[in-house]
């Protein structure tokens, strides 16, 4: 991936787009969920992906605060949390973010897309900062080779949320079967089940509904969610 470089306040929709794009999510379903965010919660996710973005080495990426010049991308989402003055009626600086290896930011987009889609969903909790960083955290301890199918199985349950939440007005927290899953690019059968599993361990995914009397994580029947 190309090197991406973007103000703080742009960083919520740059990283979801990097996100949608890993996804195949289009741009008009990106915008449908983005329009639902509410602007508390968009200043808060996106303050704590930058909070997340300041942890990655230097060799990955750099920050300087600069003066926002006119005409910056003033999108619907990133006008919501912008900073135009501050107490004194003075133009505010602001982070100018540039990521030389732009594959962080794909984990840190998906995590980011995760949460959003939590916010629209009724049953959510408004998470703090210890609860984003600790879904990174765990996310980034999918390695590949041995974690492929966890991590296909993720951006499938990823890919289910989004269309759940644009396509009817079901909460994107119900759950969904691990045999549907394939349909949206996952594995299926054993694969699929270790891959959930391996996900639940890693606190990165749930059982939302059991298919029996609970307790068989391979059971066919369980609705399966991203856990946010």
């Amino acid at each position: 991936m190309p090197e991406q470089s973007f103000f703080e306040t742009e960083a919520l929709l740059t990283l979801l787009n990097t996100a949608s794009s890993r996804l195949g999510i289009s741009a008009s379903d990106l915008q449908n969920i983005t329009d639902e965010i509410s602007d508390q919660d968009a200043i808060r996710l996106n303050s704590e992906l930058v909070e997340i973005l300041k942890l990655l080495p230097s060799t990955a990426i750099e920050m300087e605060e600069e003066l926002p010049p006119p005409g910056i991308d003033q999108s619907r989402l990133s006008f919501r949390i912008w900073r135009q003055t501050n107490s004194d009626r003075q133009p505010n600086k602001m982070l100018f973010i540039r990521v030389k290896d732009a594959a962080p930011t794909a984990g840190i987009g998906l995590v980011g897309l995760v949460l959003a889609l939590a916010t629209l969903s009724p049953s959510a909790i408004t998470s703090g900062m210890s609860t984003v960083k600790g879904v990174y955290d765990n996310f980034i301890k999918l390695k590949s080779p041995e974690d492929d199918d966890a991590m296909s199985i993720y951006d499938a349950l990823l890919k289910c949320a989004a269309a759940i939440a644009v396509e009817t007005e079901l909460p994107s927290d119900l759950g969904v079967k691990a045999a549907d899953l394939a349909d949206f690019g996952g594995p299926s059968g054993d694969r699929a089940a270790k891959a959930l599993k391996r996900l639940k361990e890693l606190g990165l995914a749930e059982v939302a509904a059991w298919g029996d009397s609970g307790g068989d994580l391979a059971h066919p029947d369980n609705l399966w969610r991203l856990r946010a």
